[in-house]
């Protein structure tokens, strides 16, 4: 039963682009070019691991994984990606670090992009390699279950907040507001309403947009902007009772 549960809580959490901690920092050169770093925090399912004790846990503690993964190698293996994304995984790279002993578990997704117009392609890659890689790490944790596998799917698509929101990315210019006639459907998402459940039993979704940029700010509005003194660093932070409660914090226009 043990491992039922314990199962159940990390596919729950991949599924949902391994939520507990999602950090994604975005770098602006002034040339328009930069690297957008995105690191997921999953370290919560281990100290839940051990809460929970018994067999299972003690062969998770002797699994440790420290690997990078060129993301290139991965571009064969992943259904419908477009010519684009491919190019644009030629650069990329996964880190999966797993150490019992810290109770660490976090994967860290780095591509570096040529022009702000890349944006909305690195999210559309990030969704398709979250889905294949995150499953391969959860082969690892779990090995031999093939029902673990067989949910999370290898490329069927993740939920992901962004798609209830519209982004706009110009030349000194960044925003996301929220598309009300798609947010209308996220009461209805059952992944999403679960991920709340357990949230409220002490495993928030917490996220952070970090923004670093070329320049000081000459506009930085949204109610959940935090800026730094110098006004070239731009932080969001959020969590997932936020999107339910209110949507408003995870808005922003950004000017530079």
């Amino acid at each position: 039963m043990k491992k039922i549960i314990l199962s159940f809580c990390i596919i729950i959490a991949l599924v949902v682009s391994g939520c507990f901690e999602t950090a994604k920092e975005t770098t602006i050169n002034e040339d328009g070019s930069g690297i957008v770093v995105t690191n997921i925090d999953m370290s919560a399912i281990l100290k839940l691991s051990k809460m929970m004790g018994g067999d299972e846990v003690k062969e998770m503690e002797k699994l440790s994984i420290d690997t990078l993964i060129n993301l290139s190698d991965l571009k064969d293996s992943i259904s419908n990606l477009s010519d684009a994304e491919k190019k644009l995984l030629q650069h990329g790279t996964m880190r999966a670090v797993m150490n019992p002993t810290d109770e660490k578990i976090v994967m860290s997704y780095s591509f570096p992009y040529s022009a702000l117009s890349e944006m909305m392609l690195i999210n559309g890659v990030m969704k398709k390699i979250l889905s294949k890689t995150q499953s391969q790490i959860m082969g690892k944790m779990m090995p031999g279950d093939d029902e673990g596998k067989n949910i999370m799917g290898d490329d069927k698509g993740m939920p992901d907040l962004d798609d209830y929101f519209t982004f706009s990315f110009e030349k000194g210019k960044i925003s996301k507001k929220i598309n009300k006639e798609k947010y209308t459907e996220a009461a209805t998402d059952k992944t999403l309403t679960s991920i709340r459940e357990v949230g409220a039993m002490g495993m928030p979704m917490t996220i952070k947009t970090i923004y670093n940029l070329p320049k000081a700010a000459t506009k930085a509005e949204g109610k959940g902007i935090n800026l730094s003194a110098d006004k070239r660093k731009v932080t969001i932070e959020t969590t997932l009772d936020d999107f339910f409660d209110n949507p408003g914090l995870f808005e922003y226009e950004i000017e530079f």
